[in-house]
This record gives structure tokens, C-alpha cells and sequence, in this order.
């Protein structure tokens, strides 16, 4: 199995604080790769995704477990126990998040993806972009529930107030993918900051794969959200798997729009084993159908004498009669089940409230230049300072509001 990985970070052409932070490790569960975007202050924002990555990273070098699915769950919550706890003691950064995208390809060959909050995972695959991972946010949910058409979200006044994030709560709920996978040969993961999805929209993305160089893709995909706007900043991670058998499993996302195909073993196994379960089924309701029908043959089938087939449906009878059961006056009544009519609690989401555009903080990081790319091997990537207008709501909100354009 060969990995290559290429990463660019833009402050944009809006903000003058870079937030998003990035990093990747060789841990002893596998190749990981991490994307945080910050918000809450240009201070907040860009502390709290320095911490989410380094968390991540540090909790994946530390602890070894066969569980891997458990394990990056475990140290998302890690992160955000991080990310709260520092809110809470430093009066300066309160309120400040991140959203988070995790991939770890294992040493056995699969990969596995997690996140929290609207940053993205993508798999390009012959020429075909599949998003890997579901926005948690105001607008995925509209589109969810049918309220929103797919291709109106990203229009919407509402797109960057998010659900879930890092630090916005004292325990987090991080979605992992439903099913790892072992990826093809050439098969190329895109992990990025909602500052390249905001301005380039999926197909738009999928053209600057096809039309650029491994090694420039993610200078070439930063090019194309300056030209859309650059309202945010922008960090892009291309991860490149190759030497890979042909997958034998399905990743999370939506799979209609993933040409992955699926082995089945042991079919004719399969289809031996449910034709002997419906046989057995089968010969089990004539046998006992026809002993129900035994007691009662008459005497002209000539199977049974009379007097034995009357004698035991007498001695049936009386058995019964004994025990009361036959009795009409004893007889048990019979309750109908009970409807129980639930009313199904509403949730209703005051889309009004104008986020505070005013708790931007002074920034406090040293000035760099305006863009920079990550190494391969155990790092983070710092990302380029400057102001950024990054603001959450107050902590009685159900949302927590994102770089309002």
C-alpha cells in the first residue's frame, strides 16, 4: 500500500485571521489525516482547531485498539473534552469550536472516516466524485427532511449555521463512517474546510481533479475557491491510496453515486443453506398439519379403527373438561390490545435570530504570510493568522453560526 498526501491552506480573499488547521501522522493505528475549521474569534476559532487536530493526533499515537471505529470516536470526544474544558477556564475564548473530518487508513488496508460539523470527506474514483460524509447542519437538515432541494443549499442565508462542532458542548455525538473499506488502486481522498465547498460547488470540484496533477491539486482546488469569492478560509487535504486489491466492502455516503463494486462470497453456500430452511419449513407444516388430522380420519380411510380414534377424542375431552378449559363460564377474556397514540414532538428552529457579528477578538498570532503546505510524515500544519469574523450564538442556541457572508 502507497500513500501520497498533498495539503494547502489559503486565509482567502474576506478574512484576515486563518482558523482552519490540519495535520497527519503515521500512528500505530494506521495513516491519519485530520482537518479542523475553527470558529468563535479570530483568537477562538484558531486555538480550538490547533487543539482538535493535535488531540486527535495525539490520542491515535497513544492508544492501540482493534476497534478502530470505537477508538476515533473516543478521540473525537477526547478533542472536544479538550476544546470545552479550555473554554470554560479562559473567559477570552468562550464559545470558540471546530468542525472536524478525520480518515485513517489502516494497516490491514481500509479506511475509515469520521467527522463533525459541515467540513467534508470526499473519494474521487474513476472519474467520479462521492461525497463521503453528511453535513451537520441548519440547511443539510432541510434538505433531509424534504424542506430544501440539494441544489438550492448552497444558496441558502442560513448554510453556515452548523449542528454539531467540537467544544460547543460538554459531549459530542461524532458521526463514524457506516461501513470501512479498502480502497482502489489510485483511489484519491479529498479532505477540505467548507471554504472550498461554499465557493466550488461538487461538480466544479470534480473538473479540477480531472484536469490537474496529483501534486497540484490541492494548489488547484484553493485557485478555484479564490475565484469563487475566497469568503472564507480555505485548507484542502489530497490523500492518493494506491497498490490496493479491488474493495470488498462499501463506504458511508451516498451510495448511489459510488462505483464501488461489492464481492459476495460463498453464494452457492448461501443459496444451499435457504433451500434447506425452506424444505425443513416445509415438511415441518404438513407433519404437524397431518397429526392435528389424525385424531379425527374417519373410519373409512382405513388408517385407524374407530374405536381407538373416538376413544382418544373422548379422552381428549374430558381432560379438558377437568381442567375447566372447555368450560364457557370459565373461560378467560381476551383483552384487545390497547392503541397508544404518541404525538410526535416538533422542533421548531427560530431561523431569525441574526448571529453577533460583533465578539471579534484581537488577533493575537504572529503574521506569516498568506498560505502554506503541509509535509508529509508526523505533523500539523500551522495555517496563516490574521483577523477572521467567525462568531457563535449565545449557548441557549440550538445552532452555532458560522463566518455570516
Amino acid at each position: 500500500m502507497n500513500i501520497q498526501n498533498f495539503n494547502s491552506t489559503d486565509i482567502g480573499l474576506v478574512r484576515k485571521a486563518n482558523e482552519d488547521f490540519m495535520g497527519q501522522s503515521e500512528t500505530p493505528n494506521g495513516h491519519l489525516y485530520v482537518v479542523c475549521d475553527g470558529m468563535g474569534g479570530h483568537i477562538g476559532g484558531a486555538i480550538a482547531a490547533k487543539i482538535g487536530v493535535e488531540c486527535i493526533i495525539e490520542y491515535l499515537n497513544k492508544k492501540v485498539d482493534s476497534n478502530v471505529g470505537e477508538l476515533l470516536i473516543d478521540a473525537v470526544k477526547f478533542a472536544n473534552t479538550q476544546i470545552f474544558a479550555k473554554a470554560i477556564f479562559d473567559k477570552q475564548l468562550k464559545g470558540m469550536g471546530a468542525t472536524c473530518v478525520i480518515l485513517l487508513v489502516t494497516p490491514d488496508g481500509f479506511a475509515w472516516t469520521c467527522h463533525v460539523g459541515d467540513s467534508r470527506i470526499y473519494l474521487y474514483r474513476n472519474e467520479k466524485l462521492s461525497r463521503l460524509t453528511k453535513d451537520h447542519s441548519y440547511v443539510q437538515f432541510l434538505v433531509d427532511s424534504g424542506e430544501l432541494k440539494e441544489e438550492d443549499a448552497e444558496k441558502h442565508p442560513n448554510k453556515n449555521q452548523i449542528l454539531r462542532a467540537l467544544g460547543s458542548d460538554e459531549d459530542i455525538k461524532p458521526e463514524l463512517c457506516a461501513v470501512p473499506f479498502r480502497p482502489e488502486n489510485n483511489d484519491i481522498f479529498l479532505l477540505c474546510s467548507d471554504g472550498l465547498t461554499g465557493m466550488v460547488n461538487d461538480e466544479n470540484i470534480s473538473k479540477v481533479i480531472i484536469n490537474s496533477n496529483l501534486s497540484e491539486l490541492s494548489d488547484k482546488l484553493i485557485e478555484a475557491a479564490l475565484a469563487g469569492g475566497g469568503r472564507d478560509n480555505v485548507t484542502v487535504s489530497i490523500v492518493e491510496v494506491s497498490g490496493m486489491k479491488q474493495s470488498s466492502t462499501i463506504p458511508s455516503g451516498d451510495l448511489n453515486k459510488i462505483p464501488l463494486k461489492v464481492k459476495i462470497k460463498n453464494k452457492r453456500n448461501i443459496l444451499l443453506i435457504s433451500f434447506l430452511i425452506l424444505v425443513l419449513g416445509l415438511s415441518s407444516t404438513y407433519y404437524f398439519g397431518n397429526t392435528k388430522q389424525q385424531d379425527l380420519i374417519s373410519v373409512k380411510s382405513g388408517n385407524l379403527d374407530s374405536s381407538k380414534s373416538l376413544n382418544k377424542v373422548n379422552s381428549k375431552n374430558r381432560m379438558l373438561n377437568d381442567s375447566g378449559i372447555n368450560d364457557s363460564s370459565k373461560k378467560e377474556k381476551v383483552k384487545s390490545p390497547v392503541s397508544i397514540n404518541k404525538e410526535k414532538q416538533k422542533v421548531v428552529i427560530d431561523t431569525d435570530k441574526e448571529p453577533n457579528k460583533n465578539r471579534t477578538k484581537k488577533t493575537v498570532l504572529d503574521s506569516t504570510g498568506s498560505k502554506s503546505k503541509a509535509n508529509k510524515g508526523n505533523a500539523t500544519q500551522s495555517v496563516n493568522p490574521g483577523k477572521k469574523t467567525k462568531v457563535t450564538t449565545s449557548s441557549d442556541s440550538i445552532f452555532k453560526t458560522k463566518k455570516p457572508n
